[in-house]
């Protein structure tokens, strides 16, 4: 019984130093590439590995300058100017942001295409391709870990009030990741940052200003709503544009105020011998970096000049 039980042992020793030739063998015709070999005969996943460098761009400075608001005289800060230069950025570019939801044990989504960060005086915009899986919840995209991106940095600088030097570059970072292929050649995705940032009409900040009175008309209140719809016509809302409230039960109507056409909601109701009339209405503008501002306090008061003329018609 002892001699077969030693016979097993032996036999079992020459078997494990067997195996271990074997693996030597194969580690050794493996070589550098035994891991991702290994990988490969057992059909596993290569692992996702990341590169990084520096790239040299060409730099270009815009020069933005923001009249004041004649509207609300609020003046321009540097944090509206470095959101301006994001929309410019995002409206401008041929690489529009796009995403795709998918589903595997937990939801996440793909994306493609340019994305911005900014602070009180700095933008950085980021050319990616990549996905959420273990993203922030808050910040899904910027904080990716797989994506592939090419990074600018933008200094926007103030010159005076109202005013700013938009500067891209001189270095662009880049991160590879080996799951997504680069957007773009980084000289490509430089030339498309300084075009969209390139024309100081493209840098907007947007504002609006809510605007409201009451006139006192010696007509009743059937003959006043009937001169604002002959007058000014029923005003036509798109699909995803605000409405007053339905509890205020205020009829819409077409008014143009400088180069924009508003809805002006008017409420008539009896007043002594004639009728009151309540109206209001939210004038959206702009400022842009070229010194414009699209709707102006003369077009506001003019705008207010016509509705009384249409209430006491």
């Amino acid at each position: 019984m002892i001699r077969i039980a030693s016979s097993l042992f032996v036999a079992a020793a020459c078997a494990y130093k067997m195996s271990r030739k074997i693996t030597m063998k194969s580690d050794c015709l493996v070589g550098a590439g035994g891991v991702l070999a290994a990988c490969f005969l057992s059909g596993c996943a290569a692992p996702t590995t990341f590169s990084d460098e520096s790239v040299h761009i060409s730099t270009s400075e815009t020069s933005v300058h923001f009249v004041r608001d004649s509207i609300s005289g609020a003046p321009v800060t540097p944090t509206d100017i470095v959101n301006a230069v994001a929309s410019a950025a995002n409206a401008n570019t041929h690489f529009p942001l796009r995403t795709e939801y998918k589903y595997q044990t937990t939801k996440f989504y793909n994306f493609e295409g340019l994305y911005t960060t900014q602070t009180a005086n700095h933008m950085t915009a980021s050319y990616a391709r990549g996905d959420t899986r273990g993203a922030a919840i808050q910040t899904p995209i910027p904080s990716a870990r797989l994506q592939s991106k090419v990074s600018f940095s933008v200094d926007v600088d103030s010159v005076g009030e109202s005013s700013a030097k938009i500067k891209i570059g001189p270095e662009a970072s880049v991160r590879l990741c080996t799951e997504y292929p680069e957007l773009a050649a980084t000289q490509t995705l430089a030339a498309d940052l300084r075009s969209a940032l390139s024309s100081p009409e493209n840098f907007i900040i947007h504002r609006s200003a809510p605007v409201s009175g009451e006139i006192n008309v010696p007509f009743n209140s059937e003959s006043t709503y009937a001169n604002f719809l002959r007058k000014l016509g029923a005003y036509q809302f798109s699909k995803n544009e605000p409405k007053a409230s339905d509890i205020e039960k205020f009829a819409a109507y077409n008014l143009q105020v400088g180069t924009r056409k508003v809805p002006l909601y008017v409420n008539v109701m009896p007043y002594r011998n004639g009728s009151k009339v309540l109206y209001k209405m939210n004038v959206p503008y702009e400022l842009r970096g070229n010194g414009v501002q699209t709707i102006g306090l003369n077009d506001i008061n003019e705008a207010k000049k016509k509705i009384a003329a249409v209430a006491n018609d």
